[in-house]
């Protein structure tokens, strides 16, 4: 899903109109066959405290310490349990924030 749906957002051109219809299609089932099968996808907002139970840490920006500066990938959860962490950005802990101390530093 993720390479498809970024496959798709890169499509721009009127050229890529026709093959975009497609992959819309290809994206649209494929979701509702996730959810048919029990899986639910979900999305987690900017801004939101960064959450290692259902969120993974994909990339890293400058911005403020322990929230989510932006989020790159949906995550999935399937019978109340996390299968596959949202994929977000946070502040990169190596820039000297003092919030930071001990072993959260040698990340």
């Amino acid at each position: 899903m993720d390479s498809l749906r970024e496959m798709r957002d890169r499509m721009t051109s009127q050229k890529d109109a026709r093959l975009r219809c497609q992959v819309d299609a290809i994206v649209d089932r494929t979701a509702m066959m996730l959810h048919v099968l029990g899986f639910e996808e979900f999305n987690v907002g900017e801004g939101k405290a960064f959450d290692p139970v259902c969120m993974e840490c994909v990339g890293y920006a400058e911005g403020k310490s322990g929230v989510v500066l932006k989020a790159r990938r949906p995550g999935y959860c399937a019978g109340g349990k996390i299968v596959r962490p949202a994929g977000v950005v946070i502040a990169n802990p190596r820039c000297g924030d003092s919030a930071l101390t001990g072993s959260a530093t040698d990340l």
